[in-house]
């Protein structure tokens, strides 16, 4: 409860701050038919702009897995006449800020600009899209940055665990291959491959743009259309096959002799646009989403079995993943399994408490305002709520929607959601009492 207090306290001082969250969105139309979201704020001189174009990771062709990874890392190293040092400078000389990133399933890019500013930086960023140099130095430099994690990651056990998750619970989809490359995918991706993604994954039909700050309408549209405007139109849709949790009942073990295992279980979510989403969220956060969870006071704190133990929904564009983390002394692993699976066993046949159902519902209410914190931070809310195909109206919903949830959906979603029977495993370690029913490894 004093967690929960200290949120909402949090957030009501937040709201001075995330004023501009309060105000309308409106939607900008370009001539060329781009659209953007915009809540204008003249509070401070600063421009914050989001987007994203559907269509990420999964994509990357088999074996030049990490491709669109490098993509996104190479895009500000140099566009045009500017080497990666000359427009790294042109940014930081006007304190224009400017990154690219991507997922599963989308490329992100994010600029920060004061208005003052604004002319330069939609320039820089329409040539860092346009006409990145991807030059020879810049594909190596950044090729050995993501050869050098990888590495690096399999010394760490955590790292290692959702790899094996990957293996095991998302077998056979794209989801499931190694979306940041293997050393041997992503010394086979040249800068041919690069030229040849850009206009595949850049693509107008599939994009989502997102603006809070100080920017009037009519310049938002025409700064749209000359940033965005003559990208290729594309695909309306990214094709991917439905995700299905694979490995049911399975336990995958990647031997490490270390003193405790690294433990990933996971079962089948949901998607984030499913109308059932709030009832599943409040019953994870009441199983395994806060220090005050049930997860954590019947195992870390009542039997001492673990410094930690969470769960989490993770939703994709193309399903969701219900999933739980842990770790263990290697002679406990066995004694935490089975209290997991027996508190996802009470959990689908009692439901949550009413104080439980409040608490949740406390939680995700306040802990949402806590995105709005900056410009930045709504611009990336406005975006996601655009990914999700949500109207605006979205934002002043969303807490009716949680307010909405009573204890026989929490219910039901438990009893739908929590089989525990049917858990994939993935343990790193050398755990005892335990039967493997897979061995696995990790690619370097």
């Amino acid at each position: 409860m004093r967690a929960i207090r200290f949120l909402v306290l949090l957030a009501a001082v937040l709201v001075p701050v995330a004023a501009s969250a309060q105000m309308p969105v409106r939607e900008v139309v370009g001539k060329s038919g781009v659209r953007a979201w915009l809540i204008e704020d003249s509070s401070l001189p600063l421009i914050s702009l989001q987007f994203a174009f559907e269509g990420g990771s999964a994509l990357d062709p088999v074996g030049k897995e990490g491709l669109t990874s490098l993509l996104a890392a190479l895009l500000d190293e140099g566009a045009g006449e500017l080497d990666s040092r000359t427009f790294q400078s042109a940014l930081s000389e006007r304190s224009i800020e400017l990154s690219f990133s991507a997922d599963e399933d989308a490329l992100f890019g994010s600029l920060r600009t004061l208005s003052r500013e604004k002319a330069n930086a939609f320039s820089l960023l329409r040539l860092a899209l346009h006409q990145p140099r991807f030059d020879g130095e810049a594909i190596d430099r950044l090729r050995d940055a993501l050869i050098a994690r990888r590495q690096y990651g399999l010394s760490d056990p955590n790292w290692l665990a959702s790899q094996g998750f990957e293996q095991m619970a998302l077998a056979d989809h794209p989801y499931g291959r190694a979306a940041g490359g293997t050393v041997g995918s992503l010394r086979a991706i040249g800068r041919d491959d690069l030229i040849a993604t850009l206009p595949q994954r850049t693509v107008r039909n599939r994009l989502k743009v997102a603006v809070v700050g100080d920017i009037r309408p009519g310049e938002l549209a025409a700064l749209l259309d000359q940033v965005f405007g003559d990208l290729p139109v594309g695909a309306d849709k990214v094709e991917l096959p439905a995700l299905q949790v694979t490995g049911a009942g399975e336990l995958g073990l990647l031997t490490r002799e270390q003193p405790q295992t690294v433990l990933m279980a996971a079962l089948p979510g949901l998607k984030r646009t499913d109308p059932d989403w709030f009832p599943a969220a409040v019953m994870n956060y009441v199983l395994g989403g806060d220090f005050q969870s049930r997860l954590m006071s019947e195992i870390r704190i009542k039997r001492g079995l673990t410094y930690g133990i969470s769960s989490a929904l993770v939703p994709y564009t193309a399903g969701g993943v219900l999933y739980t983390m842990a770790s263990a002394d290697n002679a406990k692993v066995a004694e935490l399994l089975g209290h997991l699976r027996d508190e996802m066993k009470k959990m689908a046949m009692n439901g949550v408490t009413e104080t439980e159902l409040e608490e949740a519902k406390t939680y995700l209410t306040g802990s949402f305002a806590l995105r709005f914190n900056s410009s930045s931070g709504i611009a990336s809310v406005l975006l996601e709520i655009q990914r999700l195909g949500f109207p605006a109206s979205y934002l002043t919903e969303r807490a009716n929607l949680i307010k909405a949830v009573t204890q026989a959906d929490v219910a039901r979603m438990g009893e739908q959601l929590l089989k525990p029977e049917a858990l994939t495993i993935v343990a790193v370690g050398a755990p005892e009492g335990l039967k493997p029913t897979r061995t696995l490894t990790v690619e370097p």
